[in-house]
This record gives structure tokens, C-alpha cells and sequence, in this order.
């Protein structure tokens, strides 16, 4: 398990600048819908790691801060939140244990890091998918898109730095491809 030990002398600095409760409560919320997710469509149990979201929260905003804000005049948008936030859980690791042994927890982490990141990108931008979408081409590209994002990370070296600006061009891939797809089907 990771722990907050890498940030503990950014704590205060983060908390003023950021909404640290409002960014717990959605974390919190998505490990929650996960949980129940997996459960549900698997009739599998998931247990986090304690203080889970305040973990990933707080390990975001440090990362954020250290390698984005820097360098970029404008900070932030929904696809680097979104890539940070796939980025840090992967590297966390929350996922603490399973009643499953088709999964190991490096996939389950995986799979909700890119669930989380498409979470965000779903809740900003109105993406139907998983609600049933109806256009069999869009479903085909986005299960095609998250499934290689899982790859992706499950391949990912855990412990070099987290390529949060490279992993956001995909997700803005993954929005315009998208908008692409429900354009198309529109004009038909």
C-alpha cells in the first residue's frame, strides 16, 4: 500500500488552494459505484485500502502541482483531471482485496483507474456510453478504446513518473472519437 508519506510536507499548501472535501467526496463516490459495479455484474467483493479517496485525493493535487502546473500556462482541464486521476490510482493501488481469483489486483486497480477517468470524462461531457448508446459502431470503438487503455496500464511501470499530460491526449481522443461517432450516426 502507498501512503501519504510523499506528500506530508505539501499537505497545508494543497489544502488552500484546492477543494479537498469536494474532490474525497467524488473519489469516494466512484470507488463506491465501482464496488458496487463488480459486485453486481460479477458477484465479486472489493475492499479499499483505509482512507482510500483521502489517499488518492491528496496524492493527486501533489501530482497535479508537481508536474503540470509548472510547466503549462493553462493549469488544468477535464482531461488531465481525468488522466491524473487514472494515473495516481493506478499508482496507488486501492484496491486492497478480492473474493476473486480470475482478477489480480493489479487488473482490478486497472480497470478502476480507466473506469474513474472515464467517469469524469462521462460526467463532464454528457457521454452516453454504458447507458446504452445505441450505435453499435460507437459501443465497438469505445470497448475497443477502454479495453486498450487497460493494457496500457496494466503494462505501466508503477513506479516511474506518471505520464499525465502524454495519457490526457488520449482521453480527448477518446471524447472527440465520440462526438465523431454520434455526429456520424446523426447525419444518417
Amino acid at each position: 500500500m502507498r501512503n501519504l508519506s510523499e506528500i506530508s510536507n505539501f499537505i497545508d499548501e494543497i489544502e488552500e488552494r484546492h477543494n479537498i472535501s469536494k474532490r474525497i467526496d467524488e473519489i469516494n463516490r466512484i470507488l463506491e459505484v465501482f464496488r458496487e459495479k463488480y459486485l453486481a455484474d460479477f458477484n465479486t467483493h472489493i475492499e479499499y485500502i483505509p482512507n482510500a479517496a483521502v489517499v488518492i485525493t491528496y496524492f493527486y493535487f501533489f501530482k497535479m502541482e508537481q508536474e503540470i502546473k509548472g510547466y503549462l500556462e493553462n493549469n488544468s482541464n477535464e482531461f488531465k483531471m481525468a488522466s491524473g486521476t487514472e494515473q495516481v490510482i493506478n499508482y496507488v493501488q486501492p484496491v486492497a482485496s478480492s473474493d476473486t481469483s480470475s482478477k489480480t489486483l493489479r487488473q482490478l486497480n486497472t480497470e478502476l483507474a480507466v473506469y474513474s477517468a472515464h467517469g469524469f470524462i462521462a460526467g463532464w461531457n454528457d457521454i452516453e456510453y454504458y447507458l446504452g448508446s445505441g450505435i453499435e459502431s460507437l459501443n465497438d470503438a469505445m470497448d475497443n478504446f477502454l479495453n486498450e487503455r487497460i493494457k496500457i496500464l496494466s503494462s505501466q511501470n508503477l513506479n516511474a513518473s506518471l505520464p499525465i499530460l502524454f495519457h490526457s491526449q488520449s482521453w480527448e481522443l477518446f471524447y472527440l472519437m465520440h462526438h465523431y461517432f454520434r455526429s456520424a450516426a446523426t447525419l444518417r
